[in-house]
């Protein structure tokens, strides 16, 4: 393959980009390489730094490039020194940066007469017809103090030569808080402005304009970092497309119980590569949990919700993985991820009719599953999440006695997700994947998540609690009995954060993926004593809920054991995987990682070590994990008992 450089300069002129004059010479697919250079320019890609003084590429700024109608992935060849290598390094800004990809039909000495175009962020979904590119802005994005996040602003290039000036497509709104405890803001036009979504842009008077929106979103909401709060005086911002809010906007803050709203009747016109600023947003706004309930989707009877976050959901219905075959990730398509905010399972309101007299109660039953809310003297209703998919919901709302609200409802969704306050993230349960015969995995028998604890001493200082009194009043409501700590000797709990009398087990395990399966490594009689214990709890009616720190890595790992022996294809268990990195940052990924966690990272080398080992001839998956299983001492009982107990 004949290796080739483009040079991608972020010139601020592109009026020069669309010329056509240049004959075609010979065609060849290869690897090519291309140099991006930053000048410096304000109104091209990519970050926001020092308030807008400096711009560069960044490491994981991946990139689409189209050459007459086919696209391809370039990856930013950004050297990130290996072993003891600092934070720092990977939010350096570069000036120039060679990306590598493979970009078919380029001719030969690179002379175009078509138009080569490039576009940020990377999305595979993404397309060109050769005069314009289609891709995606985000309506759910992440806060970043100081900047945008990244893989949110789009950017975009168009040459008929080996040079591809970037420009800015989007522009928005920053703002700061003055007070604590605001975890969302949400932003919408009182005209009804499409601010995300699907468009087609392209490049009008040497600049990319939107042509138009193709499936437009009216609000865009931003998450605090790290599941957590805006810090007070810190600059955040929302990425819109450009935009006249000519009648005014209003931004809904939104804390743990409450909610306040920003009404601005002053007209505003974003501009692509223009941020739009506003000081201490909060100030003279009034928060009110009545409000809160008012920005909540209301369940009424009869009603059918989804139980799964939508990004989530339509992640898992719209990718389908092969088995054995890791030569791709279609995850970077449905941001914000790596980190997100996607983890959290929706939240609706059931109204009480009207405010209760005095304090009553509300139940909600899912079969022979329940959970009763104590409400408040004038409580108007309740709120519900951690909903199952899939289930029949029925409820009711006693005041003195007498019931003055009752209805029923149904969910659907492909994923049990979970969220137990105040910050027990990356949680779900593992049922309703199919497995062998055709059957379903059960619900509400086994859990993975991020750590469960409450604070950690750990010498001169004390890892925060993630688990809050009502959270665990939140656990112990979804039926876990049971806790499986995976983490190591530096950082385990020395007991169940659920509380005397649960069952708990800690193992103490240093790493995750091939680590716990390969006898070399010393780990298998940790990974059997993981599998038994999840097997007895079953056995004995005990919902376990398994986690190391992120919930990502050993967690993945036993996730794939448990699957994987109940018949769940191999593909979708790598997409479960996957899952993880709709999580915040210090869930999905954390500090000092070089490399995304898509199932093309460790997944793929602990998958392959079953295929590669102990599954032969017609041998499926679930028949390798068995044999693995077998290997490492768990009796074929156990295998037997936990597929008659797990599938139905």
């Amino acid at each position: 393959m004949k290796a080739q450089t483009i040079i991608l300069a972020l010139a601020a002129l592109a009026s020069a980009a669309c010329t056509k004059n240049v004959p075609e010479a010979g065609i060849q697919d290869r690897t090519v390489t291309i140099t991006a250079s930053m000048e410096g320019h304000r109104d091209t890609k990519t970050g926001i730094i020092d308030e807008g003084t400096q711009v560069g590429w960044e490491y994981g700024d991946n990139i689409k490039v189209f050459f007459d109608g086919l696209g391809s992935e370039f990856s930013p060849l950004i050297t990130v020194r290996d072993g003891d290598y600092r934070q720092e390094d990977l939010k350096k800004l570069y000036p120039v940066v060679n990306f590598s990809g493979k970009l078919d039909n380029i001719p030969i000495g690179g002379n175009l007469d078509k138009k080569l175009w490039g576009l940020y962020p990377y999305r595979s979904d993404a397309t060109s017809d050769g005069e314009t590119v289609t891709t995606t802005l985000p309506d759910d994005q992440v806060g970043m103090p100081g900047s945008f996040f990244k893989r949110t602003q789009i950017t975009l290039a168009c040459a008929n030569s080996l040079i591809l000036p970037f420009y800015n497509v989007t522009g928005g709104i920053r703002f700061t808080v003055s007070q604590k405890g605001i975890k969302k803001v949400v932003l919408e036009g009182k005209g009804g402005e499409n601010l995300a979504g699907t468009v087609r842009i392209g490049f009008q008077n040497g600049v990319p304009a939107v042509k138009s929106v193709l499936d437009g979103s009216r609000s865009i909401s931003l998450t605090a970092p790290q599941g957590g709060e805006f810090e007070v005086g810190k600059w955040y911002y929302i990425v819109t497309l450009p935009v006249d809010f000519s009648g005014g906007f209003k931004m809904y803050l939104h804390k743990s119980t409450a909610v306040g709203v920003k009404d601005v009747s002053a007209s505003l016109s974003v501009r692509r590569g223009v941020f739009g600023s506003i000081s201490n947003i909060d100030q003279g706004v009034t928060f009110s949990g009545d409000l809160r309930a008012e920005t909540l989707p209301q369940i009424h009877d009869g009603d059918v919700v989804l139980a799964t976050n939508p990004l989530v959901e339509r992640f898992l219905t719209e990718v389908n993985y092969p088995e054995h075959d890791y030569t791709y990730s279609l995850l970077m398509d449905y941001p914000p991820v790596a980190p997100g905010q996607a983890d959290i399972p929706p939240t609706y309101w059931i109204s009480c009719g009207s405010p209760l007299a005095s304090e009553g109660t509300a139940t909600l039953t899912d079969g022979g599953w329940s959970r009763t809310y104590t409400l408040a003297a004038g409580a108007a209703g309740f709120e519900v999440t951690n909903l199952r998919p899939n289930a029949n919901y029925t409820y009711s709302v006693k005041c003195g006695g007498s019931s003055v609200a009752s209805g029923s409802f149904s969910t659907t969704g492909h994923l049990h997700q979970l969220y137990f306050r105040d910050n027990v993230r990356n949680c779900r349960d593992l049922g309703g994947w199919k497995g062998l015969g055709g059957k379903t995995v059960k619900y509400r028998k086994v859990y993975r998540g991020g750590r469960l604890q409450w604070d950690v001493p750990h010498g001169t200082w004390t890892e925060e609690a993630t688990l809050s009194q009502e959270g665990l009043e939140d656990v112990l409501a979804e039926g876990i009995k049971a806790q499986l700590e995976l983490r190591n000797s530096d950082d385990a709990i020395s007991e169940t954060a659920l509380g005397a009398g649960y069952a708990f087990c800690a193992p103490i395990i240093s790493e995750g993926y091939t680590y716990m399966l390969r006898p070399d490594r010393g780990l298998t009689g940790k990974t059997r004593q993981c599998f038994e214990f999840i097997v007895d709890c079953v056995r004995n009616d005990k919902p376990v809920y398994f986690h190391c720190s992120l919930g990502r890595d050993r967690t993945g790992t036993v996730a794939m054991l448990v699957l994987g022996v109940l018949g769940v294809n191999e593909g979708d268990i790598s997409k479960e995987y996957e899952v993880t990195q709709f999580s915040p940052h210090y869930w999905g990924v954390s500090d000092g990682e070089k490399t995304i966690m898509t199932r093309l990272a460790d997944y793929d080398g602990a998958a392959r070590y079953i295929w590669d080992n102990f599954v032969t001839g017609s041998m499926s998956f679930a028949d390798g994990v068995e044999q693995f299983l077998l290997s490492i001492g768990v009796s074929q009982q156990d295998i037997t008992d936990f597929r008659n107990l797990m599938l139905e």
